[in-house]
């Protein structure tokens, strides 16, 4: 199977455990990302092996690196500000805040669910390299980062600009 199909799998028993807890994070956002974005990761990674090949440098592959985590947080920030819904892995963290009453940031929470499913993902033969410790560990700062700095600005001066 590939990671598109087993991400799927997964999101559907997420959305199951979401619905059981956070209602109103279902929503359009929800179902695209539950259905689209394995399916997109999967064919990202065919076109970015075709195109650099597995044989770049360790500088380059650390920009790279660099550069693609900073836009995984700031797109999954935009998303979650928007309010069309939250991907059923991304529930999860906002599940722990609202269980922790707020007490547990959600930089934090978010930490807590990717470790958790790195963790998982090795115990079932998933190969774990730096670049999936440097994502686990820096996606949920990044997007706490840049909801409260840029995402939720952009959105709001959007909302103003439709109303005028």
């Amino acid at each position: 199977m590939t990671f598109g199909v087993y991400q799927l799998l997964i999101n559907i028993i997420l959305v199951e455990i979401a619905f059981c807890y956070v209602k109103s994070y279902i929503g359009i956002g929800k179902m695209v990302s539950m259905i689209g974005i394995g399916f997109i990761a999967d064919y990202f990674v065919s076109i970015y092996t075709y195109m650099l090949g597995n044989d770049l440098n360790l500088t380059i592959k650390l920009l790279i690196l660099l550069v693609a985590v900073i836009i995984i947080g700031f797109g999954f920030s935009l998303y979650m500000a928007s309010d069309f819904g939250v991907a059923p892995y991304d529930t999860i963290a906002l599940i722990i805040l609202k269980v922790s009453n707020h007490k547990i940031p959600f930089a934090i929470a978010r930490v807590i669910t990717d470790i958790t499913c790195v963790v998982v993902g090795f115990l079932f033969g998933a190969l774990i390299g730096i670049s999936t410790i440097i994502t686990a560990v820096f996606t949920g700062p990044l997007v706490q980062y840049f909801t409260g700095h840029i995402s939720k600005i952009i959105l709001q001066k959007g909302k103003e600009s439709k109303a005028i």
